[in-house]
């Protein structure tokens, strides 16, 4: 018996038994960004990153339907007094006073998503790509922490907090950074893909999708508006397009529209440009409610538009400003009111008007126009003023009564100047020729 393919077989098998391992073991959701351990919590609830102007918080939250992250970016703005506030300049000191700035903080609020997920489990088991040892104080400026720098904390479950000091300015031809941990005095070098992404938590670890399901699990949705409730179930039809996606009625199958597969794809669009967690829905008129349901009739989740009619608004800041009627939503994921696109929310309104039978909005106010203070003819003395009264220091020696009647004149003294001077250009041409003709005589 040869031993040779019994040996192959073997490492054959050896080699599918390590291949099977490696690739069904279970691998860690949150890449790791070092070897080196700043900290290991148990349990993470928040993360905040402060500088001098911002202030980022990543924190977990709960209510009826589970938990979930939360966001919030406050940036601080110093604002400088008006000189009207102040003290005139002809009061004795008023330019001596050093001016006080009022502070301003503007707080933008959002929910996170999946990215903001993974990052939570990195700042839970935090690691560095290189460790430092214990920097001193008087250290601290050859690392480019000693002014200008960040804030960054986590907080564990039990309320406990560990910070990390870091650096302001990135390492020279990278985006790690220096840092300093508080607790201890030692020194790390940080992955910048730790960090960058909580400087940029608005756009970077917001939700993408306001549903947290496949589209294609979706097989009808259920539609309460004013008018009443419809269904509308998703079928499928083949035609010169080939196979494709149609929405009918419930009451009548068979028979599709395509306005409604459009309506059902314009509101799949809808995305909120800004978050309202104070606005409550009860302050809105409610337009309509969309219910996704499976094959199983199970729910999946929801989606509720409202309007903001002008007379819900505050009064615009600028004089003369347009105010328009503003649109929500509200899905499962959201959890507050998102404000959504003026232009693709209009058309969803629109539909729901023509294939549901809702009242249309009301119209919209045209502004005030700016030429309004012409009623009557006190406008045109105050336009006859400047020129009487011209204002020009210049100005007492002329009369100011006379001027008026000059003007009138003036384009009868053009014609008069023009003809004078065209014939007084003629005489010297001929003055220059009779000298000529003596010398000829002369000769």
């Amino acid at each position: 018996m040869k031993l040779g393919p019994v040996v192959h077989g073997g490492l054959l098998v050896v080699a599918l038994v390590v291949a099977y391992q490696s690739n069904t073991r279970e691998k860690d959701s949150a890449p790791k960004h070092g070897t080196h351990a700043i900290w290991k919590l148990s349990d993470i609830s928040a993360v905040v990153l402060e500088s001098g102007k911002k202030r980022i918080r990543i924190e977990r939250r709960e209510d009826e339907n589970g938990t979930y992250l939360w966001g919030e970016v406050a940036r601080t703005k110093k604002v400088a007094p008006s000189k009207k506030a102040g003290p005139s300049d002809n009061d004795a000191g008023a330019n001596d006073a050093a001016p006080v700035y009022e502070t301003t903080v503007t707080t933008r609020e959002f929910p996170v998503g999946e990215a903001g997920e993974k990052l939570m489990l990195q700042y839970q088991k935090l690691m560095a790509l290189r460790k430092l040892g214990p920097i001193a104080s008087d250290e601290l400026e050859r690392y480019n922490l000693h002014e200008k720098t960040l804030t960054l904390t986590a907080i564990g479950g039990g309320k406990s907090e560990h910070s990390l000091l870091l650096a302001g300015e990135k390492i020279y031809g990278g985006t790690d950074r220096y840092a300093f941990e508080v607790d201890s005095g030692n020194g790390f070098v940080l992955s910048g893909k730790l960090v960058q992404p909580l400087e940029g938590a608005e756009g970077g670890l917001s939700i993408r999708e306001v549903h947290s399901y496949a589209d294609e699990k979706v097989t009808s949705i259920a539609i309460t508006t004013t008018a009443g409730d419809r269904v509308l179930v998703k079928n499928s039809a083949t035609d010169e397009r080939g196979e494709h996606v149609v929405w009918e009625y419930e009451e009548t199958p068979g028979t599709s529209e395509a306005a409604l597969a459009s309506f059902v794809e314009r509101v799949e669009k809808l995305r909120p440009t800004a978050y309202e967690p104070t606005l409550e829905p009860s302050s809105l008129v409610h337009i309509a409610t969309l219910r996704y349901r499976d094959k199983g009739e199970g729910s999946l989740g929801y989606l509720e538009l409202y309007r903001q009619l002008v007379s819900q608004q505050e009064p615009p800041k600028k004089a003369g400003a347009r105010q328009q009627t503003q649109y929500f939503i509200k899905t499962e994921r959201t959890r507050v009111l998102g404000k959504v696109g003026r232009l693709d929310a209009d058309r969803v309104d629109q539909d729901l008007v023509e294939l549901f039978g809702i009242a249309p909005p009301p119209a919209e106010p045209e502004p005030a126009s700016p030429a309004e203070p012409e009623p009557g003819a006190p406008a045109e003395p105050e336009a006859a003023a400047p020129a009487s009264a011209a204002g020009v220091p210049g100005a007492p020696p002329v009369a100011t009564p006379p001027v008026a009647t000059p003007p009138v004149a003036a384009p009868t003294a053009k014609p008069i100047v023009a003809p004078a001077t065209k014939p007084a250009a003629k005489p010297p041409a001929p003055a220059t020729k009779p000298p000529s003709v003596p010398d000829t005589a002369t000769k």
